[in-house]
Protein backbone atom coordinates (compact mmCIF):
# COMPACT_ATOMS: atom_id res chain seq x y z
CA UNK A 1 0.00 0.00 0.00
CA UNK A 2 2.82 2.41 0.79
CA UNK A 3 4.15 2.19 -2.78
CA UNK A 4 0.74 3.17 -4.14
CA UNK A 5 0.63 6.21 -1.84
CA UNK A 6 4.10 7.25 -2.97
CA UNK A 7 3.06 6.92 -6.62
CA UNK A 8 0.00 9.12 -6.03
CA UNK A 9 2.08 11.72 -4.20
CA UNK A 10 4.67 11.68 -6.96
CA UNK A 11 2.08 12.09 -9.70
CA UNK A 12 0.38 14.96 -7.84
CA UNK A 13 3.75 16.66 -7.34
CA UNK A 14 4.68 16.18 -11.00
CA UNK A 15 1.32 17.57 -12.09
CA UNK A 16 1.77 20.62 -9.87
CA UNK A 17 5.26 21.23 -11.24
CA UNK A 18 4.01 20.98 -14.82
CA UNK A 19 1.12 23.36 -14.05
CA UNK A 20 3.46 25.87 -12.42
CA UNK A 21 5.85 25.69 -15.37
CA UNK A 22 2.94 26.27 -17.77
CA UNK A 23 1.76 29.21 -15.64
CA UNK A 24 5.24 30.78 -15.66
CA UNK A 25 5.49 30.30 -19.43
CA UNK A 26 2.10 31.91 -20.10
CA UNK A 27 2.86 34.72 -17.65
CA UNK A 28 6.07 35.49 -19.54
CA UNK A 29 4.22 35.53 -22.86
CA UNK A 30 1.46 37.71 -21.36
CA UNK A 31 4.01 40.38 -20.45
CA UNK A 32 5.56 40.31 -23.93
CA UNK A 33 2.64 40.17 -26.34
CA UNK A 34 -1.13 39.71 -26.55
CA UNK A 35 -2.34 36.16 -25.94
CA UNK A 36 -5.18 34.32 -27.63
CA UNK A 37 -8.48 34.09 -25.77
CA UNK A 38 -7.88 30.45 -24.87
CA UNK A 39 -4.40 31.21 -23.52
CA UNK A 40 -5.82 34.09 -21.44
CA UNK A 41 -8.48 31.76 -19.97
CA UNK A 42 -5.81 29.17 -19.14
CA UNK A 43 -3.58 31.82 -17.57
CA UNK A 44 -6.47 33.10 -15.42
CA UNK A 45 -7.24 29.56 -14.25
CA UNK A 46 -3.61 28.87 -13.35
CA UNK A 47 -3.20 32.32 -11.78
CA UNK A 48 -6.03 31.56 -9.36
CA UNK A 49 -3.92 28.70 -8.02
CA UNK A 50 -0.39 30.11 -8.24
CA UNK A 51 -0.80 33.91 -8.13
CA UNK A 52 -4.16 35.06 -6.73
CA UNK A 53 -3.11 38.72 -6.92
CA UNK A 54 -2.56 38.39 -10.64
CA UNK A 55 -5.90 36.62 -11.08
CA UNK A 56 -7.63 39.44 -9.22
CA UNK A 57 -5.84 42.05 -11.34
CA UNK A 58 -6.86 40.22 -14.54
CA UNK A 59 -10.50 40.18 -13.41
CA UNK A 60 -10.44 43.88 -12.54
CA UNK A 61 -8.65 44.93 -15.76
CA UNK A 62 -10.35 42.86 -18.45
CA UNK A 63 -9.66 45.51 -21.07
CA UNK A 64 -5.91 44.90 -20.68
CA UNK A 65 -6.16 41.14 -21.13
Amino acid sequence: MKTMENNNTTSILASTIISRDRFNYLKTLFHQAPLSDSAIRELKTLAKKFDPKMAKWMDENKELC
